[in-house]
């Protein structure tokens, strides 16, 4: 390539830089005394941009342009946060942005039979026959069972595409990529039983919670304390018998307590909201958090929210909104007791979205409704049930079909 006009002696430039010795690329504003390049944003405009001061030595002007070269090159994983630095994606909730980090990390750092990461590979040689590639090899899993086999992660593999394809349709939209390569790709099927709990052993573990439940104030940090968080054991309750995710217990408040009629159910992801009847065993779980939550509250001097929506129904032993990382580790520190108690065996570990499972299962008649799925097909995931039905039989009437000839 033909090297550029050749620079002239600048005798505002500081005294120590050799001129002759200046990379391409970088020039110096008198009126700033500093040193700037040329940048263009996602409209092609171009705009200037300050990189060094005044006494910024050669070398380091140097390391400045030899990083910008680095920088022209365009990965995936750059084209990720660049995605992520967009105004569309500041818009998404918080709770999908984390998400779609996530799958980021699991997109960009899959590693190559060839060397390197996802991540490194040039956005515009990606083909949809890659991604279904990688999206196979994702829910495939990683990590080994006890007997050596591969443990599935359909859900993950979904999530991943799930991101690709936001990503992919903005990239295309602002011309650093042609068309989405990861829209239209074959999912894989997600895992149906999800971890269900048989009823004896949901019925252990509901009754091993209630025994070595400690009190309100208790707060079990070390692995070898064997008891668990007073909250535990109702809230376990609550998610079987009106079937919520670990998420849709901590939004429970006292304005979801709507007395004389259910318990309302403020549902995620896209699932219709709805109220749970109160049953006895129902009304007690919710009536064990309020007595929970006022031994704490009054032993910390908490003061009372005059609002109903502003008093959570499950609190740590500090008086605050129980998190669903904290509800996890404690249903982990649970499971440990029970397992080494010998209380449960270890293949039949549940996890905690399992009693979903298994109150949608358990629940009779029509499910769809009572789960706040918008289709039939999403029910059908959860409901594991075993229906009987009537046997066939011609013997009690004559059937006439299609195909009985009439007679001559």
């Amino acid at each position: 390539m033909a090297r550029g006009r050749k620079r002239k002696f600048n005798p505002n430039i500081p005294s120590h830089i050799d001129q002759s010795a200046l990379p391409k690329g970088i020039y110096y504003s008198v009126p700033l005394k500093a040193w700037y390049i040329f940048v263009e944003d996602l409209e092609g405009k171009r705009n200037t941009k300050v990189v060094a001061g005044n006494n910024a030595r050669l070398s380091e002007l140097h390391d400045i342009i030899e990083k910008r070269k680095d920088e022209g090159i365009l990965t995936l994983e750059r084209l990720c946060f660049k995605f992520e630095e967009s105004a569309r994606f500041r818009k998404l909730a918080s709770k999908t942005q984390k998400e779609y980090k996530n799958s980021r990390n699991v997109l960009c750092s899959h590693a190559l039979r060839t060397g390197g990461t996802v991540g490194e590979l040039l956005p515009k040689r990606i083909s949809k026959e890659f991604m279904q590639r990688l999206i196979d090899k994702i829910a495939d899993g990683s990590r080994l069972d006890d007997n050596g086999n591969l443990i599935p992660t359909p859900a993950k593999a979904r999530a991943v595409k799930s991101y690709a394809s936001a990503m992919f349709s903005w990239s295309d939209r602002r011309g650093y990529v042609k068309g989405n390569p990861a829209k239209g790709l074959e999912l894989p099927d997600e895992i149906k039983n999800a971890g269900m709990p048989d009823s004896d052993i949901h019925d252990r573990v509901i009754e091993w919670c209630r025994i070595n439940s400690k009190g309100a104030l208790h707060r079990a940090h070390r692995s070898s304390d064997p008891g668990v968080p007073a909250y535990l054991m109702p809230a376990l309750e609550i998610a079987y018998i009106c079937r919520l995710r670990s998420v849709e217990l901590t939004l429970l408040t006292d304005a979801s307590d709507l007395d004389g009629l259910g318990l309302w159910n403020e549902r995620v992801k896209g699932s219709d909201s709805n109220i749970t009847k109160y049953s006895p065993r129902l009304k007690a779980a919710v009536e064990l958090l309020r007595a929970n939550r006022k031994v704490i509250w009054d032993h910390r001097n908490f003061p009372f929210p005059m609002k109903p929506e502003n008093r959570p129904l499950i609190v740590n032993t500090f008086g605050e909104p129980i998190t669903t990382a904290a509800l996890r580790n404690a249903w982990r520190r649970m499971w440990l007791a029970l397992i080494d108690e010998g209380i449960v065996p270890k293949e039949a570990k549940f996890k905690l979205h399992g009693l979903k499972h298994r109150g949608i299962t358990d629940t009779p008649g029509n499910k769809q409704r009572p789960a706040g799925h918008k289709s039939p097909g999403m029910t059908e995931r959860y409901d594991h049930e075993v229906y009987i039905v009537e046997p066939a039989d011609r013997s009690s009437a004559p059937i006439i079909t299609k195909s009985t000839k009439k007679p001559i």
